[in-house]
């Protein structure tokens, strides 16, 4: 019977690979994971990681001089999103990841630029933030993707990571959208 199942598995197609996720913002672009032929890989990583800490923490504006509650709220609400997020960052490059922290960390990492973005105000700020998480959300899809093909997170994590950078592109364009709108007027 084993070598009945070893014959039809053997016979079974190749997985095909699926093409390249479309994007709206192909500029948009996670900083290059560094390789291991980086001639100091040390300084290649610290690069990296710096690169991505300034994606993973979105810049905070000033505080208003008297910030309604609201405010007040939402720039807490982003310190302790960022706060988590650098947190998990740290969990992720000394490898003590799990697969199942993967669906909180994805939602909050496409909540608090928003929130930050709704802090901002001015509509370039704005679109600042929506960007950068963009790249965040793509950067996440990459990692995700490194770990299925590694074959230590389930398919699904990458459809689900797909799915929210898609969201934050969608996000994106309905802002610039009504930036230009609102420009025109």
């Amino acid at each position: 019977m084993s070598v009945l199942l070893a014959v039809l598995l053997a016979a079974q197609p190749a997985e095909k690979k699926p093409d390249p996720a479309y994007t709206a913002f192909p500029d948009l672009k996670p900083p290059p994971m560094p390789g291991g032929d980086e001639p100091d890989r040390e300084a290649a990583w610290a690069a990296y990681d710096k690169a991505m800490a300034g994606l993973v923490t979105p810049k905070l504006p000033a505080p208003a001089a008297a910030p309604t509650p609201l405010q007040r709220v939402q720039f807490e609400q982003v310190r302790a999103g960022a706060a988590y997020l650098e947190k998990m960052r740290h969990v992720i490059a000394i490898g003590r990841w799990e697969p199942e922290f993967f669906a909180e960390y994805l939602k909050v990492a496409a909540e608090v630029h928003k929130v930050a973005a709704d802090l901002d105000g001015t509509p370039a700020g704005r679109v600042k933030c929506y960007e950068a998480r963009v790249v965040l959300m793509k950067e996440l899809e990459r990692f995700v993707g490194r770990r299925q093909d590694a074959n230590v997170d389930p398919p699904q994590h990458l459809d689900l990571a797909r799915f929210h950078r898609l969201q934050a592109e969608a996000d994106l364009l309905k802002l610039v959208a009504e930036a230009e709108k609102a420009g025109k007027k």
